[in-house]
Formats: C-alpha cells, structure tokens, sequence
C-alpha cells in the first residue's frame, strides 16, 4: 500500500507542478516601462522657415518681370506632450497677395511612438498651396534635416523630394546670403503662376528647386516647365528675390 501510495502522491505533485507551469506561462508579460525621452525643439530648420507674421517677401520672374508679394499671416509654435516624451511642432500661414495663393501647413514632427533607443532624426517641412484651379493644388516636402542627399521624402505619396547641395556665399540680384540650402521636388504643382499665356499652359506638375537662405527664407524658385501643347518645349523660369522684410 506504501508503495501505492508514494506513487499517488508523487503522480498528484507533478500534476500539480505541471498545472502550475502551464498557468504562469499563459499569464501576459508585463510590458517594459517607459521612461522619459526628452524634450525635443525643432533644430536648425527654424533658421530657414520661421518668421514671424508681417514677414515680406517680394519675387520677381525672371521671363515675365512680373512680381510675387508673399506675406506671412501666421507663424507659431506650440508643444505636443506625453507621458514619455516632449517635442514642439509649427505651423504657418503664408499669403501670395497677387496670385491670390495660400501656402500653409507646417508639421515638424507627429505621433512619435514611444522606443527605448529613441534618437530624434529631423525636421520635415511640409506646404501645401491651395489656388481656386485645381490642378495647381500641390502639397510638398520642400525642407527637411538632417541633410542628406542620399535620402528622398514626400509630404503626400507622389512628389518626392531631394536635398541637392548647400551654397555658401550665394549671389543674386544685389543680395549675397551667406549659406543657402537647395532642395528639389518632383512632379510638384506648388510653383507661383504667372498671367503670361504661354506659362499659364505650362504642364501643371513640373520639377520645382527651392533655395533657402539662413535667417531669410526661400530666396528663389527655379521651375523648370515643359509646355502642354504636346511638344515638350522646354520653358524654364525663375522666381528671384528682390525685396524682403523680416520681422524679429
């Protein structure tokens, strides 16, 4: 009977046992708590794209001679917060007083999800423009760090866009701006329109280069247009600098 007996009690602790394994391994991990990231500012792209409402910037075209007067009408800052981290974000509002032309919607960064080796990569500087003409609607990426020209970006899934090259000491017109940062977009419809006929039948989506100058913002538009008869001409123009008020 002792033998019996051992070997029930030894059969029932092992069920026991087993039992118990089988209940702690189905029981969920507890997730890893979260620690503070940081507090995060846009970096060094504020230096090219944030001015404050009043702002002017007049453009002319180099084909046409005529002129683009662009007023910024909002320009801020604020903070989006959680549990695990900080990170300040921007929008602007910027009008074209001749077109008749928004260009707006800055968002520096969104919905950071939370990561134990978080490391901030940049800044993305999204505009989108809206002009009563539907297809010279346009949203795009037309600045972001870090610079890397290895790398392609798109505010909406179809322009894309390059960091070309940095210019330092950059002359045009009267002005020389000392460290100018160059970024290109394809197939954008965001470029200024000009009354001339010929350019007002250029193909909407064309390839556009931004030039930012430090502390002063876009110096110049290089739109580089076919027309849309058929021939593929090329039309190649540029919206220059000629006049600007910053307000600090």
């Amino acid at each position: 009977m002792n033998d019996y007996s051992n070997k029930g009690k030894l059969l029932l602790t092992a069920m026991i046992l087993l039992f118990s394994f089988f209940v702690t391994s189905c029981e969920p991990e507890e997730p890893e708590p979260q620690k503070y990231l940081g507090k995060f500012y846009i970096g060094e792209m504020r230096n090219y794209t944030f001015f404050k409402p009043g702002s002017m910037w007049v453009y002319e075209c180099d084909s046409t001679g005529e002129l683009d007067t662009q007023v910024m009408l909002k320009c801020y800052t604020w903070w989006i917060s959680t549990d695990y981290i900080d990170y300040e974000v921007m929008s602007f509002q910027r009008k074209s007083r001749n077109e008749g032309s928004l260009y707006s919607d800055f968002a520096a960064t969104y919905n950071i999800p939370y990561s134990a080796n978080f490391k901030k990569e940049g800044d993305w500087l999204n505009v989108e423009k809206s002009h009563n003409d539907i297809n010279r609607n346009g949203k795009d990426q037309v600045f972001f760090t870090p610079y890397d020209t290895t790398k392609e970006f798109s505010a909406d899934g179809a322009s894309h866009t390059k960091y070309v090259k940095l210019i330092t000491n950059y002359k045009m017109n009267n002005f020389t701006f000392d460290t100018v940062r160059v970024f290109r977009v394809k197939a954008s419809s965001s470029h200024p329109i000009t009354n001339h006929p010929f350019y007002k039948n250029l193909k909407p989506y064309t390839v556009i280069d931004y030039y930012f100058a430090k502390n002063v913002g876009m110096v110049q538009l290089k739109i580089i247009g076919y027309n849309n008869q058929g021939e593929n001409i090329p039309k190649n123009h540029n919206w220059n600098l000629k006049y600007y008020k910053i307000i600090n």
